[in-house]
């Protein structure tokens, strides 16, 4: 792996992942739209070479020709919290027609290797059924990438998502959320104490992505056209987090357990598969949020 292009590098995973992979020494490549702000990734990032998409099969073409890259991270992709029939059209262009714009171009290219990024909301009764149109968005994609791997012009591996957190998010996620109602002292809403979740530290994810992509270039049959996990491997509860916040930050969190709804779907039937040969955590939850709100 010695040249890739990076999509979504304006996202948190994103920026965290384009910086690690500059520490490798790896020449990266980053697409941005026409309504991308870049000002983080400059900053963080400066050696990363931006190209500007303007959304034609064309423009993405004519990046992978000057690129020339032998590996693509695909983190790309729309959500909306409370979908309305009008974010159809975007989540489709994000999460659908993008991603196969990218294939195409990988497909006529010098790509060998292709990580895909999912979420676990694709699998809300373990392997049946997508969340919202969203994950429906992105396990269609899935399907469409095992078009292309069937194609036999390059390898590729899916990476699920489970809940990233880290210093410096500016996402309204838990963690963050968390550690802000603790700096203001103001009240959280929450749902119930013991909703699980599989954090994961930020840099833990990266190594994951980078990882994917060194094994599936040396090893392509132990993990071409599959899914693995990255998530902790016990179960964290709400409330357990929550502890962890306060004995850390020594500062109580006002907390309204409850407040959001209970998920439509069986948190019991949630999909936890296989996680990535050889990858492992590397920062606990308390080395995490440590390092977090610090």
């Amino acid at each position: 792996m010695k040249t890739v292009i990076v999509t979504g590098a304006t996202s948190y995973l994103g920026l965290a992942l384009a910086s690690g992979l500059v520490e490798e020494e790896v020449t990266v490549h980053v697409l941005q739209r026409t309504d991308s702000d870049v000002g983080r990734l400059e900053e963080r990032v400066p050696a990363a070479k931006i190209h500007h998409h303007d959304g034609t099969q064309q423009s993405l073409n004519e990046v992978f020709e000057e690129a020339r890259p032998d590996t693509i991270f695909h983190l790309a992709g729309k959500y909306v919290r409370n979908e309305m029939p009008e974010d159809i059209s975007e989540l489709v262009a994000a999460n659908i027609t993008f991603g196969s714009q990218l294939l195409e171009a990988a497909r006529h290219s010098t790509v060998k290797s292709f990580i895909n990024t999912g979420t676990y909301y694709q699998f809300a009764q373990n392997e049946g059924t997508a969340i919202n149109f969203y994950a429906a968005a992105k396990q269609a994609y899935a399907d469409i990438l095992s078009y292309y791997v069937d194609l036999n012009v390059f390898n590729a591996v899916s990476l699920i998502i489970f809940d990233v957190y880290g210093p410096g998010d500016w996402r309204p996620k838990l963690f963050p959320s968390l550690a802000a109602a603790q700096k203001n002292g103001t009240i959280i809403p929450m749902v119930t104490k013991s909703m699980p979740f599989y954090p994961v530290y930020i840099a833990d994810v990266v190594t994951c992505f980078i990882q994917a992509a060194r094994l599936l270039e040396n090893n392509p049959a132990a993990l071409n056209g599959r899914k693995f996990a990255v998530r902790e491997n016990q179960t964290t509860t709400a409330e357990e987090i929550v502890a962890a916040f306060e004995k850390l930050g020594d500062k109580e969190i006002t907390i309204e357990w409850g407040a959001w709804p209970e998920p439509h779907w069986s948190v019991e039937m949630l999909w936890r598969g296989e996680t990535l040969p050889g990858w492992q955590i590397q920062y606990n939850l308390n080395d995490g949020i440590r390092l977090s709100i610090e």
